[in-house]
């Protein structure tokens, strides 16, 4: 429940609230929206916090703070949202809210999205020279050319950052969980829940582990336990072979491993050019590692293949290569300081991290974009956040964990052996048929299971909306001429 701080502010207007030693939270206004069809107060204003926090005088980070303020009751633990990541905002745009069907989930609990240091706010941690070189050189993406230029532009990035007085080791997922209490401390709540997302729920992890008596409860959907930053080979190889068992039992019969033997002849057989278009053989891996993600994607992915392996049409392969393009524009420094500080660490050398290590796969797929980093996490160096916090520890706190039986990025059994031995109060499901975005919008758009949860501590996967079965009918491809003018402007 808010206390005074509030209150003053509404009547008021600019109100500073203090969270801590060197913490602060301005509120800059109020806003009457309308969600669901019922009139909702909107706040915004400021966190401010030190970069280092052991500095608590030193430079001061202005992160944007959003609250929706629940429109019936007054007296129910808010929730706090952690998006993924890294590199994206955690401010959701209002009508991505009003997309998901949360009525009586806003109607109860205030809504508190809290900018993410490093990529809200004063400092933001981007570098378009750095995403332009993820682009790769040459036509080759993971060739010594390209990576050689993503080196060179972390070394200056990192240089320029550091003349810039900003400390690169105050950027981690400890930073931003303490980013999130400062808030909570700021705006008067007792305790919270959280739901979390993907990257986010890193970040609900170790605040689960730091400050237990601060949460009431916890959602984390697709869940990412600790280690699991840098995506493996076998983890897409994995999702390969379930869309091939779905292909044969919808489509083939007993012709087994189709998808599959498609990749290794599409790829196999893979003119220079598509049009007057270069093709990037490793750039496409990346694209449909990339498509895995959501399930509709993937299926189109493994459509792509079936064409340019039986009908010599590289167009969806094409696409696939200029849609990869199309993910270069995170916040890349985020990216970086997140995951080498919490699953890499500079301190570790060796093959691992070794380019020629990395490349070398028997996977179909192989470590794409996971060359990248892997081979480049040591030049952005910075401290590793505490080893007690790297990997996973037993928390009592009441926790959800939501899987999707296709999600390769992060797969249930996974959760179900890196994380549940560690939950005495946690609840693992697993949603049929849905992959690391399905999850997602089939969650939020269904707006009882939340709610059931975060008020009654229940869980009910029957309120969950299923997604329809597989369906491999291919879509109508795509025009020549419209993929041309694509190639051209993207």
């Amino acid at each position: 429940m808010l206390e005074g701080g509030i209150f003053l502010f509404m009547v008021m207007g600019t109100q500073l609230l203090k969270a801590g030693l060197g913490d602060s939270l301005i509120l800059k206004s109020k806003t009457i929206i309308e969600l669901y069809g019922r009139k909702h107060v909107l706040l915004k204003g400021e966190l401010l916090v030190p970069e280092d926090r052991s500095k608590p005088k030193g430079k001061l980070l202005h992160l944007p703070v959003q609250v929706i303020k629940a429109s019936v009751s007054v007296d129910a633990e808010p929730v706090f949202w952690l998006d993924g990541g890294p590199g994206a905002s955690n401010i959701l745009k209002l009508n991505k809210i009003k997309v998901a069907r949360q009525q009586q989930l806003m109607e109860h609990h205030d809504f508190v999205c809290v900018g993410y240091r490093g990529v809200d706010g004063t400092v933001k941690l981007c570098s378009r020279k750095i995403n332009k070189a993820f682009k790769g050189s040459g036509h080759r993406l993971l060739s010594d050319r390209s990576l050689d230029k993503v080196e060179q532009e972390i070394r200056t990035y990192v240089t320029r950052l550091k003349d810039n007085g900003v400390n690169i080791n105050s950027y981690t997922i400890m930073d931003v969980m303490e980013d999130m209490e400062s808030a909570r401390q700021a705006l008067g709540y007792k305790k919270i829940n959280l739901i979390a997302v993907s990257y986010g729920t890193r970040v609900a992890q170790v605040y689960a582990y730091k400050y237990p008596d601060a949460l009431k409860r916890v959602v984390m959907i697709g869940v990412s336990p600790p280690g699991s930053f840098l995506i493996k080979a076998d983890q897409a190889q994995r999702s390969l072979y379930q869309y091939d068992s779905l292909y044969q039992a919808q489509v083939a019969g007993r012709d087994t491993h189709v998808i599959t033997k498609a990749i290794q002849k599409a790829f196999e057989h893979m003119p220079r050019r598509w049009s007057v278009f270069r093709l990037d053989a490793d750039k496409i891996k990346a694209g449909t590692t990339g498509a895995l993600y959501t399930r509709g994607f993937a299926v189109w992915a493994c459509n792509a293949y079936l064409s340019a392996a039986y009908s010599n049409d590289y167009r969806g392969l094409f696409l696939l290569q200029k849609l990869y393009d199309q993910t270069t524009r995170a916040c890349i420094g985020d990216m970086y300081a997140k995951t080498v500080s919490a699953d890499m660490g500079t301190d570790v050398q060796g093959p691992f991290f070794s380019r020629n290590e990395l490349r070398h796969t028997t996977t179909l797929l192989g470590n794409n974009v996971a060359v990248i980093y892997g081979s480049t996490a040591h030049l952005w160096n910075i401290r590793s956040i505490p080893e007690v916090y790297k990997t996973a520890r037993f928390t009592d706190v009441e926790t959800l964990l939501v899987s999707g039986e296709l999600d390769f990025r992060t797969p249930p059994g996974l959760t179900e052996k890196e994380l549940m031995p560690f939950m005495k109060r946690g609840t693992h499901v697993v949603l049929t048929g849905m992959s690391h975005s399905d999850i997602l919008q089939s969650v939020m758009k269904s707006p009882h299971f939340l709610y059931k949860y975060l008020e009654e501590g229940k869980v009910d996967v029957s309120l969950v909306d299923p997604l329809p079965p597989v369906d491999f009918r291919p879509a109508k491809p795509m025009g020549k001429l419209k993929l041309f003018v694509i190639g051209l402007v993207l």
